[in-house]
């Protein structure tokens, strides 16, 4: 994959507003790095099973035809994210935690509640931030099998 959704300006601008504590370690990492996660963002977007009847041989699944050309704002977020915890090299805390299975905690009981559902799910999901994950999650076929 040798496009990404975003340039790195797009990005830098997303990730100012949504990961201000994050953004600073983000900005001072190489171009070539920030580049390359970017890429593999929507190179892991683009293999989500997500069809596209308009979509031709080297182009991009987004924008969808119903959304005239325009990339929509939950998508930008989603690379935004996904490709600072790539660069990164981190996970974010919700998804190790759905990885899983937890649901629930109580620190007075010390007891945790399990949910195997989301933990099938969640444990071969190829994104290293939940919410990235859950902004693209609603354009993937429910027959889509994660690998």
């Amino acid at each position: 994959m040798d496009k990404s959704y975003l340039t790195l300006p797009e990005i830098a601008e997303i990730l100012q507003m949504e990961e201000p504590e994050l953004y600073e370690e983000f900005d001072k990492l190489k171009d070539n790095i920030k580049e390359y996660s970017a890429k593999k963002a929507t190179f892991i977007i683009e293999n989500l099973g997500i069809r596209n009847k308009n979509k031709k041989v080297g182009e991009l699944t987004f924008p969808l035809p119903y959304q005239n050309g325009v990339l929509s704002f939950d998508i930008k977020l989603c690379v935004a994210l996904e490709t600072l915890y790539i660069a990164l090299k981190k996970e974010s805390e919700e998804i190790k935690i759905a990885r899983i299975g937890i649901i629930s905690e109580s620190n007075k009981t010390a007891s945790a509640s399990y949910d195997k559902t989301l933990m099938k799910n969640l444990k071969s999901c190829p994104f290293s931030n939940l919410k990235a994950y859950e902004l693209v999650k609603k354009y993937i076929p429910k027959s889509f099998y994660m690998r």
